[in-house]
C-alpha cells in the first residue's frame, strides 16, 4: 500500500482559500470568452384559445312562459357564432333547460351547454332531428 505525502516545500494555503487553477484563466485564441445569456426573445407558448364555434346546426325552443325566450337565447348564440337553424315554441313535459344531442355530436353539446349556462344533457329523442343540437329551455 501506498501512501501519499505532501511536499513540504510546497506553498500552503488554508483550507477555505479559494483554489487556484496553476494554468490561470482560459482563453480562447479568438479573444476572451464572453458569457451567453440565455435569449430574451424566446416566444411564449400562445395563450390557450377559446374553444372554436363548431360548425353545427342548433334548434331553440322555448318551453316557458316567457315569451321571446327561444329568439332571445338563439341570439346569445349567434353572437357566439353558432348557426341556428330554427327557433319554434316546444310542447311537452321538459323538467329544465336541456341540450339534446344526436351521439355523434356529444362533445358539440358540452360546448354549447357551457355557452348557455345549460346544466343538463340528454341524448336526442323523436321527434329531434338527429344532425343537430337542440336546445329546450324552461327557464330564463
Amino acid at each position: 500500500m501506498q501512501t501519499l505525502h505532501k511536499r513540504k516545500d510546497a506553498p500552503q494555503q488554508p483550507k477555505d482559500a479559494p483554489q487556484q487553477r496553476k494554468d490561470g484563466p482560459q482563453q480562447r485564441k479568438d479573444g476572451p470568452q464572453q458569457r451567453k445569456d440565455p435569449p430574451h426573445n424566446r416566444k411564449d407558448p400562445p395563450p390557450a384559445q377559446p374553444d372554436a364555434v363548431p360548425k353545427v346546426l342548433v334548434e331553440v325552443y322555448n318551453n316557458s312562459g316567457i315569451s321571446g325566450l327561444a329568439a332571445q337565447e338563439a341570439a346569445v348564440l349567434q353572437s357566439a357564432g353558432w348557426s341556428v337553424a330554427a327557433t319554434d315554441n316546444w310542447y311537452g313535459n321538459i323538467p329544465a333547460n336541456t341540450v339534446y344531442y344526436p351521439p355523434q355530436l356529444q362533445d358539440e353539446a358540452v360546448q354549447l351547454a357551457k355557452v348557455l349556462g345549460v346544466q343538463r344533457l340528454m341524448p336526442a329523442v323523436a321527434p329531434m332531428q338527429f344532425d343537430r343540437l337542440t336546445v329546450i329551455l324552461t327557464t330564463a
